[in-house]
């Protein structure tokens, strides 16, 4: 007999700009489903209790048969309930310290996660046979999400549930972009700065054509006697590679084409990591989601320029001079 196999498991990439309304929803999300957990395991505990009264309640009077009952659900759960039931919270902060709780909802209460940058959020169950695990992580850049065993119906409904709620965080189309091009980015600075540097310390050679355009002048026209001796000078020139005084100033456009696209890349190269905003977190989001409005604008235009430089530096030189 054929048994599908779910998927159980789900990582999502970051960068992350969680806000404290995602984190409620997330919260109350999870006392929900916690909540719908006790009650297939009280349902569970029944359960046991009427199968181990039905196997040993022949000996007891019929009388007894309600405490007897009773006391199969305490047996069970002093036996079972603690070891199968693990429900706990724990925030990562700044300085290497950590708060540990029982729900979502108390930790974001908990005063140290408002004066405190939070890394990481681990949320960690055991019910009635079902592990689950979810993990925002900072520095790790994503969100995990975990439920075991893969088959169960208990199991599918908990990781759709989480997975929808996942899903509402995603990081948008040009979030995911901007992450991607961050290391091409960083080699590109890093190419514009040499180049850069060369270009500085360049030192720019007499231009060759005029000598050429002369000679050519010379020789559709011909040479007579009185331009010998010019015609020899402009030969020797051209053979020494004398071709007259260098220009004074190197041309504008490869400053400006370099610089703008220095200050391009540079720009898109910061990008934010995952960020919980919650406390100090929540300052850092609002700067992190206008510096991703300012990239949007900026970036193009600064590589726009740096494609166009040529052009903007006749333009330029045309209204100085």
């Amino acid at each position: 007999m054929s048994e599908f196999i779910y998927q159980n498991t789900a990582r999502i990439k970051g960068p992350i700009l969680l806000d404290r309304f995602r984190l409620e929803e997330l919260s109350e999300t999870l006392n929900k489903e916690w909540a719908r957990m006790e009650a297939l395991w009280t349902a569970r505990v029944e359960e046991l209790a009427k199968a181990e009264l039905q196997e040993y309640g022949h000996r007891y009077p019929q009388e007894l048969e309600e405490d007897r009952l009773k006391a199969a659900r305490e047996y069970i759960e002093s036996r079972k309930y603690s070891a199968e039931r693990v429900r706990y919270v724990v925030g990562e902060l700044e300085g290497e310290r950590s708060v540990k709780v029982q729900t979502l909802e108390e930790l974001l209460r908990r005063p140290e996660i408002q004066e405190n940058r939070l890394k990481s959020i681990r949320v960690e169950w055991r019910i009635i046979d079902v592990e689950f695990s979810l993990e925002i992580a900072r520095f790790g850049d994503e969100v995990g999400i975990d439920v075991r065993p893969k088959q169960g119906e208990t199991s599918r409904e908990l990781f759709s549930v989480i997975r929808q709620w996942a899903r509402a965080i995603e990081p948008s189309l040009s979030l995911k972009i901007w992450a991607t091009i961050r290391e091409p980015a960083i080699f590109v600075v890093g190419m514009c700065v040499l180049a850069l540097l060369f270009y500085a310390m360049w030192t720019p050679l007499a231009d060759k054509k005029p000598l050429v355009d002369k000679a050519e002048t010379l020789l559709d026209k011909g040479i007579d006697q009185n331009e010998e001796r010019a015609a020899l000078e402009l030969l020797l020139r051209l053979e020494t590679g004398s071709y007259g005084t260098p220009p004074a100033d190197k041309p504008n456009w490869p400053w400006i084409a370099l610089t703008a696209a220095t200050v391009g890349c540079l720009i898109a190269a910061i990008r934010p990591s995952t960020v919980i905003g919650v406390g100090p977190g929540e300052k850092s989001l609002d700067r992190w989601r206008i510096w991703g409005k300012l990239v949007w604008f900026s970036s193009p235009a600064f590589i726009v320029t740096s494609v166009l430089s040529y052009f903007i530096s006749k333009i330029m030189d045309g209204l100085l001079s």
